[in-house]
């Protein structure tokens, strides 16, 4: 990944393949994944026993079967980066094209296991997502794409890694039962592609403008579709459910003094994390600046202690270990 972005240093004629694996390889990406390798068979070694005593198996069935997979996964990744640019480019596109026309039959050929979704392709011994397959294959297709639309009378890139990636998101999201496919099931798609879009607009169209405009602006919108919002159910009046599922569809309810106090508190709180944030889009590359909006896993949990005395499990500990962790990594790497 790093020659592809900052393309291949100097090679020495007969060089062995490991030294030169060590000195271009990009460690701390290797790092994380076997972070996250390590983590995973924590985990399963964790949960292994009581469902497969639920399940009539050995107590370590599922935990052995992890890791099997985790040390195939762990050979082929280390393969691979061991490849040239030109060959992983190749066997990308390969992939996401065999990929993509799986994705395309899994609702003739896939099988759900029960499960309510036909993600699965049944292979007799095992069974794999293809679309797990394809992200990878993606990723670097559209990066290919987009670096190749650079070039003098290159291809127009950010079109086809567009349409490559709306494509891909769209099939993923029929994956549950084309049959019973309704528009609604792409408005939390459509929030995230504007979501991006914003913060890239951010970064190349505001980045001079004031950022105490930008957040003016954000909070008017805010309030604005809001008060449509509450108008809305005034007009409508849906039934809502009692507690906090009903949360969306209740509408205006008083009095609420007694909560007010924390609700300015929060009302300040994210005042200025929005400040920040629309900042560093300003300053920093979107992609970069985007794994900081994490950090709500983080002062979530502190805000429901400090306000609610709600306790953190180690659950919670370990996961907010690892943003923390992911967030450091990437702002010694974007030095």
């Amino acid at each position: 990944m790093t020659e592809m972005v900052h393309g291949t240093m100097p090679a020495q004629r007969g060089e062995p393949v490991l030294s030169r694996w060590w000195r271009t390889v990009d460690r701390w990406t290797i790092s994380s994944v076997l972070l996250l390798v390590g983590v995973g068979l924590l985990l399963a070694l964790a949960s292994s026993p009581p469902l497969a005593s639920r399940n009539h198996m050995p107590a370590f069935y599922y935990f052995e079967r992890h890791t099997a997979y985790a040390m195939l996964s762990v050979t082929v990744m280390l393969f691979v980066s061991m490849r040239s640019p030109e060959t992983i480019r190749r066997w990308a596109v390969l992939g996401f094209g065999v990929g993509f026309l799986t994705l395309l039959a899994l609702p003739v050929i896939g099988t759900d296991f029960g499960k309510g979704a036909t993600r699965w392709l049944s292979l007799g011994f095992t069974s794999i997502q293809p679309s797990e397959f394809v992200k990878p294959c993606l990723a670097v297709t559209a990066g290919w794409l987009m670096a190749a639309g650079q070039d003098l009378n290159g291809p127009p890139g950010r079109a086809l890694s567009l349409a490559m990636v709306l494509s891909t998101v769209f099939l993923l999201v029929l994956q549950p039962d084309p049959r019973e496919f309704e528009v609604a099931t792409l408005i939390p798609v459509a929030g995230g592609f504007f979501y991006a879009l914003g913060a890239i607009a951010t970064n190349t169209l505001c980045a001079r403008e004031s950022t105490v405009s930008l957040l003016m602006g954000m909070m008017l919108a805010l309030g604005l579709f809001g008060l449509l919002g509450l108008a809305g159910i005034a007009v409508l009046g849906p039934e809502s459910a009692p507690g906090p599922e009903g949360f969306v569809t209740r509408g205006w309810v008083w009095p609420m003094w007694q909560a007010a106090p924390w609700v300015m508190v929060q009302a300040a709180g994210s005042v200025v994390a929005v400040f920040m944030m629309t900042k560093g889009y300003q300053l920093g590359e979107p992609s970069y600046v985007g794994v900081f909006e994490y950090s709500l896993m983080i002062f979530g949990p502190l805000f429901a202690w400090v306000a609610l005395g709600q306790g953190v499990g180690p659950w919670q500990v370990l996961g907010i270990t690892l943003i923390a962790l992911a967030g450091g990594i990437i702002a010694v790497r974007s030095k």
